[in-house]
């Protein structure tokens, strides 16, 4: 089937792509490696739109194929499935640190951070706010704020991890921590606890002696307030 590819791609006959990709789209493994060997074997600019077309892709596999494929042909399209494939798969399947955007280096790297986290995949959100976790710019703090109460569980401890860097400037920031120590899943409401000891808040006291009733924060809130105040650290 490659080979037909080949042949159909020498003769720049585009109409085939799209019956490939169709293949790349079908149930069976087999079908969809096939369909993508056959579109490799199309130009990068012949392929790039059908590529982009097939990067939703759940198939890690085909997925790891289309970014490099894209990033190797300097497709800018290439950033969100180099995302995906970086934190989705694992071992030779993942592409090396330096094809990502670190957002850190250049204003644009920053700003295409706060795009990507209004992303609809998880991943992509969640890349974005551990990204941004390095940033001290306060305009970051409203996004991070809103994808804390996104329904991914790793997606809400990236982005409360990365607003805790806020605490000791932004109330807001604040209220949410103490608001996710007493509710939700228990490795963000931990990420919590550490972030209002990091940052010494005072106010938080009550909400952290709470925490030492349960037993899976005990340890962390513990540790907390010893670096808010320790002396009116009590044990229940």
């Amino acid at each position: 089937m490659a080979a037909i590819a080949k042949v159909l791609g020498d003769a720049h006959e585009p109409r085939a792509l799209e019956g490939f990709a169709a293949l790349c789209r079908s149930t069976s493994r087999r079908l969809r490696r096939t369909g993508i060997e056959a579109l490799l074997a199309f130009s990068p600019e012949e392929r790039g739109d059908v590529l982009v077309s097939l990067a939703e892709t759940h198939d890690k596999n085909l997925l790891a194929s289309i970014s490099i494929a894209l990033a190797e042909a300097k497709d800018a399209r290439a950033v969100v499935p180099l995302i995906r494939t970086y934190v989705e798969c694992t071992g030779a399947q993942r592409p090396p640190r330096a094809r990502l955007p670190c957002g850190r280096q250049a204003p644009r790297g920053h700003r295409l951070l706060l795009e990507l986290l209004a992303h609809k995949s998880a991943s992509v959100k969640r890349y974005s706010a551990g990204k941004l976790k390095a940033s001290k710019d306060p305009k970051v703090v409203e996004p991070l704020l809103k994808v804390s109460h996104d329904e991914d569980v790793e997606v809400q401890l990236a982005s409360i991890e990365a607003l805790g860097g806020f605490a000791r400037t932004e109330e807001k920031v604040v209220e949410r921590l103490t608001e996710v120590c007493g509710q939700g899943d228990v490795t963000v409401r931990q990420a919590a606890v550490e972030a209002l000891g990091d940052a010494q808040i005072q106010s938080a006291i009550p909400v952290l002696i709470k925490a030492l009733y349960n037993v899976f924060l005990r340890p962390r809130a513990e540790e907390a307030l010893k670096r808010v105040g320790g002396a009116r650290a009590t044990s229940p």
